[in-house]
């Protein structure tokens, strides 16, 4: 199992406890249940076989909290967006100077030097 499913899951859990032993609602904590885990099975399997390259969740989380924190209810896009940028800025600086020379191993010698 990929790590987000068990995190859908184990999220869903308590209010699906809740529904059932609390509210004695138990078809609405089976449909509950079934409406948190079945699109992490087709949903998110297609979004993220098609995501190459990407960082973690985890830091898109932190951009979203840290931007709602410093710009409000606007910071959810925000915050994302500058992660965004500085991930094309690392990816871009990384292009840049690995494809112009500039990334290779300095302790290896340069061909074209003359050795007597």
């Amino acid at each position: 199992k990929q790590w987000y499913q068990r995190r859908v899951r184990g999220s869903s859990v308590p209010g699906f406890l809740v529904l059932w032993l609390v509210d004695g609602r138990g078809l609405r904590a089976c449909a509950f249940m079934a409406l948190q885990i079945l699109p992490t099975y087709v949903i998110d399997m297609a979004v993220y076989s098609e995501i190459e390259g990407g960082w973690h969740p985890y830091i898109t989380g932190l951009a979203v909290a840290g931007g709602m924190y410093y710009f409000g209810l606007e910071g959810a896009i925000i915050g994302p967006l500058v992660i965004c940028i500085l991930k094309f800025t690392i990816n871009l600086y990384d292009v840049l100077f690995n494809s112009v020379g500039g990334g290779g191993d300095v302790s290896q010698p340069a061909e074209d030097a003359v050795s007597e």
